[in-house]
């Protein structure tokens, strides 16, 4: 009887020496797989525990070739996985990606979180979402709340292309050159793009909970808090998006958060994160 990892290898064509390492993943989401060669992973696998799973992996899968095919030719070809191999084992559905090379971003802010890792993490990811967006493409619109926004008025946000995970744990950081982003099953074509670059920011911020880190990520004129302003001006400069959009997009980003609170029972957290103030005149940009 042919196992997963002989089927793995027969599919792609590999030494049968090459290992096939399994690791965890949420209880609702995906399992990972790295099929390595030489000591060097080669190849990326996700999928279910059971069948159910089955449109999320195709659904990473189609993501994923629909961002290779966008950033084709662009300053961020090679970036991001490329599709290597959709099959079927047993009822599962295998999507199979190239690896890509760096350090974990996350590596960057363990230990003291000192200011120069910290602030590499977070210029060469914007760098990163500059190009990702101008080679997409963002504007500017005024749009009813989203649903579950029902709090919000009409606002001016921008739309675009959202990772809707960008954290430090899904961006590598090779020697140089732009960052490498993976974990692309919760990508849209069309939604508020700069909420992925205030979540970025906020997880890099000093502070041991998410209300102070927010604080002097946005309130706060101190390191930090100046060095966000240069960035979010920089990306503003860059992508030609007024300063004033990318600050209205801080009150959506700050309900994202008490939504996401909200559905994962933390009523205590969607509370302080209601207190934040997020008025345009609290902001330090």
């Amino acid at each position: 009887m042919i196992n997963l990892p002989s089927r793995i290898h027969d599919e792609l064509d590999l030494d049968s020496e090459c290992p096939l390492i399994l690791h965890g993943g949420k209880p609702n989401g995906l399992l990972t797989g790295v099929i390595a060669s030489n000591d060097h992973p080669t190849y990326i696998l996700n999928f279910g525990r059971s069948p159910e799973f089955n449109d999320r992996t195709r659904n990473l899968h189609e993501n994923i070739e629909l961002i290779c095919e966008q950033l084709t030719g662009s300053l961020l070809e090679g970036t991001t996985p490329e599709p290597i191999a959709l099959f079927s084992f047993d009822g599962l559905l295998i999507s199979v990606q190239s690896s890509l090379p760096g350090d974990p971003g996350v590596d960057f802010l363990r230990g003291l979180r000192k200011r120069k890792r910290v602030r590499e993490l977070v210029s060469r990811s914007v760098e990163w979402m500059i190009q990702f967006h101008e080679t997409w493409g963002v504007q500017v619109r005024e749009d009813p709340p989203p649903p579950g926004y029902d709090d919000l008025n009409e606002i001016k946000t921008v739309r675009g292309p959202m990772h809707r995970d960008f954290v430090a744990s899904n961006i590598l950081l090779p020697g140089d050159g732009y960052p490498c982003v993976i974990d692309w099953e919760d990508f849209t074509e069309n939604g508020f793009p700069i909420v992925d670059l205030f979540h970025l920011i906020a997880e890099c911020a000093p502070g041991s909970s998410l209300p102070e880190r927010l604080q002097s990520a946005l309130l706060t004129e101190g390191w930090y808090g100046k060095f966000v302003r240069h960035e979010l001006e920089e990306y503003a400069e860059a992508t030609g998006i007024h300063i004033s959009s990318v600050r209205n997009n801080v009150k959506l980003f700050i309900t994202n958060l008490i939504y996401m609170a909200e559905g994962r029972g933390n009523d205590k957290k969607a509370e302080k994160l209601r207190n934040f103030p997020v008025d345009a005149d609290s902001l330090i940009f």
